[in-house]
């Protein structure tokens, strides 16, 4: 009879057990992310439309579980142009294009997404770029084979993930043909402090659940140029001209405690001028930089882009007309087609049956100027409105540039009613 006791007994204490189990696995689960999160209605941001739980305490907005799509023709004849202005000046572009965050996901733990598929599409878009001649780092690989790449409740790399993308980045560089003419030091990175982060994606919960998912981890890293025994650190660089490798990218580049342009410089042995900016996507620190007199007078010899694939590559034509002649930079009096000088008015003729120009630049003495319609009419009948629209983060310097196409019939804008001062025009060779 003991042993009908004792099954019994083992029985009720599995059960017990059991039970226990179910309740610890409830209590293990996230109670940070409730209904409302789920929403878009939460969201006053729609950048964060709309975030959703993966596993592991994973966040995800819907552009995470996407795949990168194939540049269009528009943006690689784009690329294409914009690598051809920038080698005639000396300067290698490399594009570093970060991979969607799903790829780093376990395969099958969101239903209906592939991160092995979307690993396949990333790979497909980066050898269409290589294709069209730009060097571009395989950072999708770098991110589906690294734990901790991401952040798991926010929208950036970890130092951990920017010091895999640094070395791959590298990679291409210390490849080139360039980078054996140029003297590499020696960098040194330490670990300077532990620190937590709830995350864009756990603040954006937080505000809608009224609780912040827990902290992250974030070790930051900095890192130093080593110097001879004696010498002081700044003698190592004691030039005027632009460091070797100029950096614009996103908030990626631009955060200091991720460090990406610390490992980019301790990767490659060289000094890195960073110009990324936050929240301004693919285009405004690219933009800013190029036509700024820094670039002007000392283009580096190296040029790293760095963007998310959730922007994908720029596409439209009037970006690149802008981007491409300033790569060329302003021409001077003496060496314009023909040159003008305005007052601003909302409707302005600047140019009248003008000589053929392969592009317009613009100096607005009014830094407010940010906007405006360029009107063209070609000599053959051809006519075309260009907006121009300067990204609201970008540092506005007041200077413009536009491609053209052709002789000029007329040339005029229309400004905003309030614009006022000076505006200079030259018709650049």
């Amino acid at each position: 009879m003991p042993r009908p006791r004792l099954l019994s007994r083992l029985l009720l204490l599995a059960v017990l057990l059991g039970t226990l189990w179910v309740l610890f696995e409830r209590r293990a689960e996230p109670d940070w992310f409730c209904a409302a999160a789920a929403s878009p209605e939460a969201y006053e941001d729609t950048w964060f439309y709309t975030l959703q739980e993966g596993p592991d305490g994973w966040l995800l907005r819907h552009a995470d579980l996407q795949s990168a799509a194939a540049p269009s023709p528009e943006a690689l004849a784009g690329l294409v142009q914009l690598n051809r202005a920038l080698n005639a000046r000396g300067v290698t572009l490399l594009i570093a294009a970060q991979a969607p965050r799903g790829v780093a996901l376990p395969e099958g733990s969101v239903e209906g997404y592939s991160p092995s598929r979307a690993l396949q599409d990333y790979r497909a878009f980066k050898a269409a770029l290589v294709e069209a001649g730009v060097l571009t780092a395989d950072l999708g690989t770098v991110a589906a084979d690294m734990p901790g790449f991401f952040f798991r409740r926010d929208h950036h790399w970890t130092p951990e993930g920017a010091r895999a993308s640094a070395a791959a980045v590298a990679e291409l560089i210390r490849a080139t043909p360039t980078y054996a003419t140029l003297e590499p030091q020696a960098y040194t990175t330490e670990r300077v402090a532990q620190e937590a982060q709830v995350g864009s994606y756990g603040e954006a919960v937080g505000r809608a659940c009224g609780q912040p998912p827990p902290a992250e981890p974030l070790t930051r890293y900095e890192t130093r140029p080593q110097t001879p025994s004696g010498a002081p650190s700044e003698a190592l660089f004691a030039t005027t001209s632009t460091p070797p490798i100029a950096l614009a990218g996103t908030s990626n580049s631009a955060r200091d405690d991720l460090n990406f342009a610390g490992f980019l410089a301790q990767e490659t042995g060289l000094e890195v001028l960073n110009v990324s900016a936050v929240g301004g996507g693919p285009e405004t620190a690219l933009d800013t930089f190029l036509r700024s007199e820094t670039f002007a007078a000392s283009p580096p010899p190296f040029l790293v882009w760095e963007f998310a694939t959730l922007f994908d590559v720029p596409s439209e034509g009037t970006f690149y007309r802008q981007l491409v002649p300033s790569v060329a930079g302003a021409c001077s009096v003496a060496d314009s087609v023909r040159r003008v000088r305005r007052r601003a008015a909302p409707e302005l003729t600047l140019f009248e049956d003008a000589p053929a120009a392969s592009f317009l630049y613009l100096e607005a003495s009014d830094l407010s100027l940010v906007a405006f319609e360029v009107a063209v009419t070609y000599e053959d009948g051809r006519t075309e409105r260009v907006a121009i629209e300067r990204p609201t983060r970008a540092r506005n310097d007041g200077r413009f540039f536009l491609g053209l196409e052709g002789a000029l019939g007329r040339l005029s804008l229309t400004l905003p009613e309030a614009t006022g001062g000076e505006l200079e025009a030259r018709l650049c060779p």
